[in-house]
């Protein structure tokens, strides 16, 4: 199977916890044209569902990021907020690919970001 024919679900794979009050989204894979439509519907039912909990996505393990994938971030941060919602990013600070693209597109300064889920849980509350 080429690239092309590829299922896009299979590229992404999202799960769901809870972490103390906190909802933990956690990605693996490309987050991209074909995919990010799944985690914006994965982050909207997460937002009415958790009830004011923090919301973080673990990131440490997607391997790409497309513009399609930062504006989902951008307006999950934007829905957070008008919620009065924590919310954050855990992301590999030295060579993850969620790092990088956040740095091309100037955005690191608009999320709160930490190193791995305990440290995300551990300044929430």
């Amino acid at each position: 199977m080429d690239i092309f024919s590829r299922n896009p679900r299979d590229a992404l794979t999202i799960t769901i916890a809870r972490v103390a009050a906190a909802s933990v989204l956690t990605v693996s894979g490309e987050i991209d044209v074909h995919t990010a439509p799944r985690l914006r519907a994965e982050l909207g039912e997460v937002f009415v569902e958790a009830r004011g909990g923090p919301v973080f996505l673990d990131l440490t393990a997607v391997t790409f990021v497309s513009s399609a994938g930062l504006a989902v971030l951008v307006d999950a941060h934007a829905d957070a907020q008008q919620r009065s919602r924590p919310f954050g990013l855990v992301v590999d600070h030295f060579a993850g690919a969620t790092i990088r693209s956040l740095q091309t597109a100037n955005l690191t300064d608009m999320f709160a970001t930490y190193s791995d889920v305990a440290e995300a849980i551990a300044h929430s509350g």
